[in-house]
C-alpha cells in the first residue's frame, strides 16, 4: 500500500534528482577517461540507497528501482568498459524514477518556486 510522502521526501527527491543530473553529466563529460569511475560508482551507491529510503512509502516507486543494484567501485581494466556503461544506464534509470517521484508528489506551487520543468 502506498502513502503520500512527507514534504521532506519530495525535497529530498528534488535534491537527489539534481545530484543525479550532475553525476550523469560528469559521466558523459568523462568520455573514455575512466579514472573517476570509483568515485562515481561510490556516489551512485549512496544515491541509490537514498532513493530506496525516499521510495519506502510507495510500493510502485520502490518496485521501479528494485532491479537496480549497487556498483562495485573497484577499477578493473578487464571490465571497465562494461562497468562504466552499466553505471551510466543505472544513473539514467534512477534519475528518471526520482524525477518522476518528485513530479507526482510535489505541489505545483513548490515546483514553480524551484523552477522544476
Amino acid at each position: 500500500m502506498s502513502q503520500d510522502p512527507s514534504p521532506s521526501n519530495t525535497r529530498d527527491a528534488y535534491i537527489l534528482a539534481r545530484q543525479l543530473e550532475a553525476l550523469e553529466k560528469a559521466l558523459a563529460d568523462a568520455g573514455e577517461n575512466f579514472a573517476g569511475y570509483p568515485a562515481a560508482a561510490a556516489s551512485y551507491n549512496l544515491m541509490l540507497d537514498r532513493a530506496r529510503a525516499i521510495f519506502s512509502g510507495d510500493d510502485a516507486f520502490g518496485r521501479s528501482i528494485s532491479g537496480l543494484s549497487n556498483c562495485d567501485p573497484a577499477l578493473r581494466p578487464e571490465t571497465i568498459l562494461t562497468d562504466f556503461g552499466n553505471l551510466k544506464v543505472r544513473v539514467a534509470v534512477l534519475k528518471a524514477a526520482v524525477s518522476s517521484f518528485f513530479d507526482v508528489y510535489s505541489p505545483k506551487k513548490e515546483k514553480a518556486q524551484i523552477g522544476f520543468r
